[in-house]
């Protein structure tokens, strides 16, 4: 099997909340991307974010793993589409309650981190490595000849839905054009690319 595929799901929950808005979103966003989101599901968020270092907890539909989303201050960029809002997923979150009364229709929740500890053994931490070598290889081959092209697939192809905007547009796009060195980096940036299934995104974080 690969070893790859499982490096980000050795979990192990601190006791220690955090708390934060709380979005139930159509899709599943993983951590480390720069994402252009339609911002009509997020508007109570967004409003309530500002009291939280302008970040937000994004749980998908299905499970309890959460991603934080830091918004980009970018209300003054004069190419930024209308209806939509640039952010920088970071942690995974594990909600852990929902917390007492809302803000502003903001649904305001406790998480707790998601540790990742695999503790590999050495041998099995150079498997993660080299399979990790040979995926970015394989990638930076089917890019040169063009066989596919790897762009972020947030709701295209989960929901039906067109693009809500050039992914040029998120003023950090660049940050996340090229594949992460880290294992566990590379398995959430490339599932955020594969036209995979939501339960399969779910069961990725």
């Amino acid at each position: 099997g690969s070893e790859l595929g499982l490096i980000s799901h050795s979990r192990g929950a601190s006791m220690a909340t955090l708390r934060l808005p709380l979005v139930r979103y159509p899709s599943v966003l993983f951590p480390g991307s720069a994402v252009t989101l339609s911002s009509s599901p997020l508007a109570a968020a967004i409003s309530a974010a500002l009291r939280y270092d302008s970040r937000i907890a994004v749980l998908g539909p299905v499970g309890r793993i959460a991603v934080e989303l830091r918004l980009v201050c970018d209300q003054h960029l004069s190419d930024k589409p209308s209806g939509v809002v640039h952010g920088l997923t970071g942690d995974r979150r594990r909600l852990h309650s929902l917390a007492e009364g809302g803000e502003g229709g903001a649904s305001i929740s406790n998480f707790e981190p998601v540790d990742d500890d695999p503790m590999l053994s050495p041998a099995r931490e150079e498997r993660v490595h080299d399979e990790a070598q040979r995926a970015r290889d394989l990638l930076e081959r089917g890019v040169e000849q063009r066989a596919f092209s790897l762009e972020p697939s947030h709701l295209d192809d989960e929901l039906g839905l067109g693009p809500l905007c050039d992914p040029r547009c998120h003023p950090l796009w660049q940050s996340d054009e090229s594949p992460p060195a880290e294992a566990a980096a590379l398995s959430f940036w490339l599932a955020g690319r594969l036209p995979l299934a939501t339960s399969l995104r779910a069961s990725c974080l």
